[in-house]
């Protein structure tokens, strides 16, 4: 069985803003090949806005905002792989249910109608989907539905903000490592652990913070 991923904006966004939780979003990313990475397409505009956020409360520089939308663009916007999911008439209608069965904002209903949708195809072969969000109500409301979910914030370690940058590897040479051939295969063996919460999926280890310097 081969696990696939939904990306909410809470998560995506921890890929390019060093903050709690980005060394297992770095795990992740690194590790997974793009045609099992999926996101909704207005998730696009809310990671952007996240940039656009952190650098007008003067958390990073135009510099790290210029160098965080490129990769972004490169990694997922023009990535064909990474599957971008629309926001249709049909999506939008299905979605109200979960809007008042779990409280949840309505793009985030959208996003968890999308992803019982992938879900329930992935599943058809044998294989399943994991939510990645740190938005601990979407997270409660796709448990709920059955979905398996990761929190790279309570999946982290480390302390509540990371106090050094981070170097990450780029995606175009590190999407496609088979796990056997990786030198940190063994930090990502499993997805799980026995000390996970039921139905939420574990990152036994990260990458070394000695190979991360930054942006």
């Amino acid at each position: 069985m081969a696990n696939s991923f939904y990306l909410d904006a809470s998560a995506l966004a921890k890929r390019y803003i060093p903050e709690n939780g980005s060394l297992h979003v770095h795990a992740l990313l690194d590790r997974v090949p793009g045609n099992r990475l999926y996101l909704l397409n207005v998730g696009v505009g809310e990671v952007a806005s996240v940039f656009i956020r952190t650098r007008n409360a003067g958390i990073i520089s135009a510099a790290c905002f210029a160098q965080a939308l490129t990769e972004f663009k490169r990694e997922i916007i023009h990535a064909a792989d990474v599957t971008k999911q629309s926001v249709t008439n049909r999506l939008a209608f299905s979605s109200l249910a979960l809007l008042e069965a779990h409280a949840i904002s309505s793009t985030d209903a959208l996003l968890l109608k999308s992803a019982l949708t992938v879900a329930r195809k992935l599943r058809l072969g044998g294989n399943d989907l994991v939510l990645v969000a740190s938005d601990q109500r979407l997270l409660r409301a796709a448990q709920a539905e059955g979905l398996s979910t990761f929190n790279p914030e309570s999946q982290d370690h480390g302390p509540g903000r990371l106090s050094e940058p981070l170097n990450r590897p780029r995606l175009a040479s590190s999407f496609h490592l088979s796990p056997g051939r990786s030198p940190s295969a063994a930090a990502y063996q499993a997805y799980t652990s026995p000390g996970a919460p039921a139905g939420q999926h574990r990152l036994t280890s990260s990458l070394p913070s000695a190979d991360r310097a930054t942006c």
